[in-house]
C-alpha cells in the first residue's frame, strides 16, 4: 500500500535533519536570517518485485527510503538516481544501523542545482540483484521566503519560566508538509524538540522550563511537499525549503516578589457593639502594617488584620493601611468606611450563580443549593437559568453550545428546560423582575422557574449533543414575601485550570448590616472521597466588582483557623484537617455583589469543589 502524507511526515524527520544540518549552511545577523534551499525524496515500493511492467514477485523485500520501521528489510540495498542530465547518484539507504546517503565521500554542496525540474529514475536493487524502478518528476515551484521571529527582541534576557516564540504563518502551507522546532544548549545538546502534533500551520509555540543565564539556539525548518503516485501505486515525495536558526539569551528568573497588594480593606456595616475587621494581603518581603483611622495612625495596629471587639458610633469612620516592605517603599491601601447602626439587618443571600466548565460525564456540571433558614416556612419562588449561548454576548471563549437543565430533589426530577424561549412572557417576565441579563431572542440556553420548599437541590446541566463548553448556572430568589424559605447555600464541583477557574457569585441583599459567610475552596480533601484527580493546592481570592478583598490559601495557617473549624461545624460542612491544602474564608460581608475564584496554587489543575453557606 502507498505510504500517505500524514504517515510520512512523522517518518520523514530524522532523515530531513540529517539534509537539513548535512546541506544547508543557515545564520543569523540581528533580524536577517539566511535560508539555503533543500530537496528530500522519498520512495515507497509496495513490497512487490517489479519484473516487467505488468509482471510483479514478492522475491524482493519491501523498500522505502525515509521510512524507519522498514529500514531492516533494506540491508545492502542500494539506489542509483539517475537526472535529466545525466548525472548518476548511488545511495546505500541502510548498513550497520547507519543511514548513509552516498557509497563515496563526494559533496552534496551544488544537490539543489543538480536536481533541477525534470523527470527523474530511480532504481533500487537489493542484496539479491533484484531491481525496481521508478520515474519521478521535479515540477516547477514557488519561492519559500525565510521564517522570520517576531518575538526575537523579546528572547532575549526573558525572565519567566516559559519562553514562548512566535512567527507568521507560512504562505501555502498545510498540515502534511515538514516541520520541526528545536532548541539547542550553547554545546549543540538537544534541550527541547517540538512534538509531531506542531504542524506547519503552526504560528507560536511555548517551551517550559529551560535553563537560565545561558545562550540557547533555536532552529525552525519548514519543506513544502510534494505527493505523487506512478501507475503501479508506489508513492513519492519530493520537496524543498528554508530553516531558520536563532540565539535566545535567557537571564536568571527573578524570584522576588514584586511589592504590590492583593486585596484590599472592605467597607462594613454593623450593628452596635458588634465585632467586625479590616484586612488587607500583600506581597513583598520585610512588610510592616499601620493601620490608621481618620488619617490618624492608631497604636498597635500593626497587623496585616485590624480587628474592632465591639464597635461604637464613636468608631464609625474611615480606615486604611500603610504597607513598608525591607526597602523601605510603602503602599497605602484604599479607605474603608466602617458605619456603625443602632439594629442588626443583616443580608441574606439573594442570588447565586456559578460559571465553570461544563463537560459529560466526571466533567459534568452539577450545582446544589439549599433552601431553608431560621423561622421559614412554605415555598419561594425561583428562577433557575443555564447560560451558554449568551455567554458569547458578554466575550466568554468556548461557551457550550446547548445547554440543558434538570432539577432534582432526592433522586426525582422536578423540574427541566431545553430552549428558554418555551417558558413564554410568563418566564420573560420573572427574568426582568429579578434583573436577570437578557438572553438573545430565540437562543438555546435554558430556563425554568418553580415554587420550592426548604431543601436541598441539584441542577443537573449538559449538553443535547454531548459537547463541552463553559456554562453559568444561576439561581434568582424571586419572592417578594418574608418568612418563607431562602437560598442558605450553594456549591458546585467541577475541573479547573489555569485558563478556567471556578467561579462562584452570590448577592447579598435585604438588609443594611453584613452578613457572615463561609466560602470553601475544597481540592485535596476531594481525595477522601474518591476524587482522584482532584486540585492538590487550592486558592479562594474574593472580588467585590473588580476590587479583590480577601484571598486565602492553606487555610489551616489562618489566624482564625479555630473560628473556621467551629462554624463549619455550625453549617453542616463535612471536616477539614487543618494541615491541607484546602482554602476557606469566614468574613463579614455588606450587601452588595460578590465573586469568589478557586484555582489551583501555581497554575495547578484538578476537581475542585466550591461551597458558599450562610452563617446563621
Amino acid at each position: 500500500m502507498p505510504f500517505y502524507p500524514s504517515a510520512l511526515r512523522c517518518a520523514c524527520r530524522s532523515i530531513l535533519t540529517l539534509l537539513i544540518a548535512g546541506l544547508l549552511l543557515a545564520g543569523i545577523c540581528n533580524h536577517a536570517h539566511a535560508q539555503s534551499p533543500m530537496l528530500f525524496m522519498f520512495l515507497g515500493l509496495t513490497g512487490y518485485q517489479q519484473n516487467s511492467a505488468t509482471t510483479f514477485s514478492s522475491s524482493s523485500p519491501t523498500v522505502a527510503i525515509g521510512q524507519a520501521y522498514y529500514m531492516s528489510s533494506m540491508r545492502g540495498a542500494t539506489v542509483d538516481l539517475r537526472t535529466p542530465l545525466g548525472q548518476r547518484f548511488y545511495f546505500q539507504p541502510y548498513e550497520d544501523d547507519l543511514f548513509m546517503y552516498m557509497n563515496s565521500s563526494s559533496s552534496f554542496a551544488n544537490f539543489e542545482a543538480r536536481f533541477p525540474i525534470g523527470t527523474y529514475t530511480l532504481t533500487t536493487t537489493n542484496a539479491s540483484g533484484h531491481s525496481a524502478t521508478l520515474d519521478f518528476t521535479i515540477a516547477s515551484r514557488a519561492a519559500i521566503q525565510p521564517i522570520r521571529i517576531t518575538n526575537y527582541d523579546e528572547l532575549q534576557n526573558v525572565a519567566t519560566a516559559a519562553v514562548t516564540i512566535r512567527w507568521p504563518a507560512i504562505s501555502g502551507a498545510n498540515a502534511d508538509d515538514y516541520f520541526s522546532f528545536d532548541i539547542e544548549s550553547a554545546t549543540g545538546a538537544t534541550l527541547y524538540e517540538a512534538p509531531d502534533s506542531l504542524t506547519a500551520l503552526a504560528t507560536e509555540i511555548t517551551v517550559p522550563n529551560l535553563p537560565r543565564n545561558q545562550q540557547l539556539w533555536g532552529t525552525i525548518s519548514y519543506a513544502k511537499t510534494q505527493y505523487t503516485t506512478n501507475s503501479l501505486s508506489n508513492y513519492i515525495a519530493t520537496g524543498y525549503g528554508v530553516t531558520t536558526r536563532f540565539p535566545i539569551k535567557l537571564a536568571p528568573l527573578d524570584t522576588t516578589p514584586a511589592f504590590r497588594l492583593t486585596t484590599q480593606p472592605l467597607s462594613q456595616t454593623v450593628a452596635r457593639g458588634a465585632s467586625t475587621d479590616f484586612s488587607v494581603s500583600a506581597v513583598g518581603t520585610g512588610l510592616t502594617y499601620q493601620w490608621s483611622f481618620n488619617g490618624v495612625a492608631t497604636l498597635g495596629a500593626t497587623k496585616s488584620s485590624y480587628t474592632i471587639p465591639s464597635a461604637s458610633l464613636a468608631q464609625a469612620g474611615r480606615y486604611s493601611v500603610t504597607v513598608r516592605n525591607s526597602s523601605g517603599a510603602s503602599l497605602t491601601s484604599q479607605t474603608a468606611t466602617l458605619t456603625v447602626v443602632d439594629k442588626a439587618e443583616p443580608g441574606q443571600l439573594m442570588n447565586l450563580s456559578v460559571r465553570t466548565n461544563a463537560g459529560t460525564g466526571s466533567n459534568s456540571l452539577i450545582v446544589g443549593f439549599v433552601t431553608g433558614g431560621a423561622d421559614t416556612a412554605g415555598k419561594t419562588p425561583l428562577l433557575i437559568r443555564v447560560s451558554g449561548p449568551a455567554l458569547t454576548d458578554f466575550g466568554v471563549p468556548g461557551a457550550l453550545p446547548d445547554p440543558k437543565l434538570s432539577v432534582v430533589n432526592n433522586g426525582t426530577t422536578i423540574a427541566s428546560n431545553d430552549d428558554w424561549g418555551s417558558g413564554g412572557a410568563a418566564l420573560l417576565a420573572t427574568c426582568k423582575s429579578v434583573g436577570a441579563f437578557d438572553f438573545p431572542t430565540g437562543s438555546k440556553d435554558a430556563a425554568t422557574t418553580g415554587d420550592f420548599s426548604g431543601n436541598v437541590y441539584s441542577i443537573m446541566v449538559n449538553d443535547g449533543q454531548g459537547r463541552s463548553g463553559t456554562a453559568l448556572a444561576e439561581i434568582y430568589d424571586a419572592s417578594k414575601t418574608a418568612g418563607v424559605p431562602r437560598l442558605i447555600n450553594v456549591s458546585a464541583r467541577a475541573q479547573v485550570t489555569a485558563d478556567n477557574p471556578l467561579i462562584a457569585g452570590f448577592v447579598i441583599d435585604r438588609g443594611a448590616t453584613s452578613r457572615t459567610v463561609l466560602i470553601r475552596g475544597i481540592g485535596p480533601t476531594l481525595r477522601n472521597f474518591g476524587v482522584t484527580d482532584a486540585l492538590t493546592d487550592t486558592r479562594i481570592t474574593l472580588y467585590r466588582g473588580d476590587t479583590a478583598v480577601y484571598e486565602n490559601d492553606d487555610w489551616g495557617t489562618a489566624s482564625n483557623a479555630a473560628q473556621v473549624t467551629a462554624t463549619s461545624t455550625q453549617v453542616g460542612a463535612f471536616t477539614l484537617s487543618p494541615t491541607t491544602k484546602d482554602a476557606v474564608l469566614l468574613v463579614s460581608l455588606p450587601p452588595g455583589s460578590y465573586s469568589a475564584q478557586v484555582s489551583g496554587t501555581g497554575s495547578a489543575t484538578g476537581v475542585a469543589l466550591v461551597e458558599i453557606y450562610e452563617v446563621p
